[in-house]
């Protein structure tokens, strides 16, 4: 979680993609297309949310922030017709800025990955994340998130056993 940051993210992929969502019409389409937005957001993606903080993160050597023990958060959401609660993520300024929250003084924004927003997901007791809801409004489940972060961590590990049997073949030659 990066408070304060000065390159806010941008996600030209997701971007690119939210945009070919209403040209999917075919069942494989529609597949391959949500394959690519959740591999892009699991491993790529960086977003812009809002906290409330009860103490403002201090600043470090590194131009980086970090909470005091004790900082007390609380995360804005957004509630749908049937009264769940979902973290709203941004892809970039320009979304952000359609959001009242991100205006108010009270409100710290954040740029946070994948794995913060689980985390986030899971300490709020939120329903799920909506990915720019008030233009692509890609809305996932909590337990949707958790298969994805199970698959990512799935995949990290194969990919690491690949590669240390590659460097292993490597010393053996």
């Amino acid at each position: 979680m990066v408070f304060y940051a000065k390159e806010k993210p941008v996600n030209p992929k997701l971007k690119e993609w939210f945009s070919w969502r209403a040209t999917a019409v075919t069942d494989h389409q529609i597949r391959d297309l949500t394959n690519k937005l959740a591999d892009e957001i699991v491993m790529r993606g960086r977003f812009l949310t809002c906290l409330h903080l009860d103490k403002q993160p201090v600043r470090v050597e590194n131009g980086q922030a970090q909470l005091e023990p004790g900082t007390k958060i609380s995360a804005y959401t957004l509630k749908s017709d049937n009264g769940e609660h979902f973290l709203p993520l941004f892809t970039d300024a320009e979304e952000f800025a359609k959001w009242q929250t991100a205006k108010d003084p009270e409100a710290t924004d954040v740029v946070i990955g994948f794995d913060d927003t689980v985390r986030l997901l899971h300490t709020f007791k939120l329903f799920g994340f909506v990915v720019n809801p008030f233009s692509d409004n890609y809305a996932q489940t909590t337990r949707t998130a958790d298969a994805w972060e199970e698959a990512k961590v799935t995949a990290l590990k194969m990919a690491q056993k690949k590669l240390n049997e590659m460097k292993k073949e490597e010393q053996n030659k």
